[in-house]
């Protein structure tokens, strides 16, 4: 069986780990992955296998037409792409979603142009819609995506696997040290969002954090990928605010000199209520950092109800700053990143079931 995995051009941290993943523990000679309009620098970052290939619309269709199977890693594409795939049924029958966060909770989102935001809505909805397969890598992806659609399309739970080769991992830790810093008077290091995406309402998050101002914080801003508009506005903003307190990161970073950077995080605030950030999430997780989400964020909810402590981000407009930074003590987070998301057995049989299903 010849399976073909698209990916959009976009970060390409997320592809390179699912990449190396599905080479080294399944039959590479039956998979094949694709970036759709990406630069020949691409290759460069992505592992040197030679069932990569870089393509176009034009060519795309034919390859999809010749494999058995099409993973379609998020539905970031065109809308003549997406549309070329509404109208070619026999595609859509053996095309499986994989959805990343945005591509299922802001699929709908508002455009100033009334006529072109009916438009799109109706194409990205029926795309969506028609997916006889359905692949999330978050636990309440599969709800969402059923209560969203009203569909019968077959799902299938798969997790995040770009945490597998993670350095993070293998280090030994000693638990938060939140408490070793608040006791000595050091500087509390606070990141804010991931990317330079809206729904992470950083603004918000700003203006919250202003009443610290005079403590001894330092915040980070990654604001390397997303939208370049709104990380310009939220930079200025953010500079403004806290001066030379704050740091923004414009550049991507190699994963080793990131995952450095986030152990030396205290607090995380991810304001937003959807699922995303997974590959930040997770590591803060295990390193015992103390992170915030509103309460109606579906991450919040679903974490909480399986016994991993996430702090409520709504109750700190009301903290005072020892509130704020105060320890998460007895937390068991370190034991669910082992066993759910750095169990590579586990990982390889949840994605064995996708790539073994029988086809209709």
């Amino acid at each position: 069986m010849r399976i073909l995995h698209m990916f959009p051009d976009t970060n390409y941290n997320v592809p390179r780990e699912f990449i190396k993943f599905v080479n080294e523990n399944f039959n590479k000679e039956k998979h094949k992955f694709v970036f759709l309009n990406s630069e020949e620098s691409v290759l460069k970052l992505l592992a040197n296998y030679e069932n990569i290939e870089l393509t176009d619309e034009k060519q795309i269709i034919k390859l999809m037409e010749s494999c058995d199977k099409v993973i379609l890693h998020s539905l970031f594409y065109s809308r003549s792409f997406k549309l070329k795939l509404l109208f070619s049924p026999k595609i859509m029958r053996k095309t499986f979603w994989v959805a990343w966060g945005s591509d299922l909770y802001n699929w709908d989102s508002r455009s100033k142009s009334l006529l072109k935001y009916v438009i799109n809505k109706q194409v990205e909805y029926l795309l969506r819609k028609r997916v006889r397969y359905f692949v999330g890598v978050f636990p309440p992806d599969i709800v969402v995506f059923k209560q969203q659609f009203k569909t019968q399309a077959k799902t299938f739970y798969t997790g995040y696997v770009a945490s597998l080769n993670n350095l993070v991992y293998r280090k030994k830790l000693n638990g938060t040290c939140l408490s070793k810093k608040r006791d000595n008077h050091l500087t509390i290091n606070i990141q804010v969002g991931h990317s330079s995406t809206p729904v992470l309402n950083h603004d918000e998050v700003l203006q919250h954090l202003l009443k610290f101002k005079d403590e001894n914080i330092r915040i980070f801003l990654p604001l390397s990928y997303g939208n370049a508009e709104y990380g310009d506005r939220i930079e200025e903003l953010a500079k403004q605010m806290f001066e030379d307190k704050v740091i923004c990161f414009r550049e991507m970073m190699d994963i080793d000199s990131y995952m450095d950077h986030l152990s030396k995080i205290d607090i995380a605030i991810f304001n937003t209520e959807r699922q995303i950030g997974l590959g930040n999430i997770f590591p803060l997780l295990y390193m015992q950092k103390k992170i915030y989400m509103p309460s109606n964020s579906i991450m919040f909810k679903y974490y909480n109800s399986i016994g991993v402590s996430i702090c409520n981000y709504d109750k700190v407009i009301n903290m005072n700053y020892d509130e704020f930074t105060k320890p998460v003590c007895g937390d068991n987070t370190q034991k669910y990143v082992r066993d759910n998301i750095i169990n590579k057995q586990k990982k390889v049989e949840l994605w064995r079931n996708v790539f073994d299903y029988p086809m209709e």
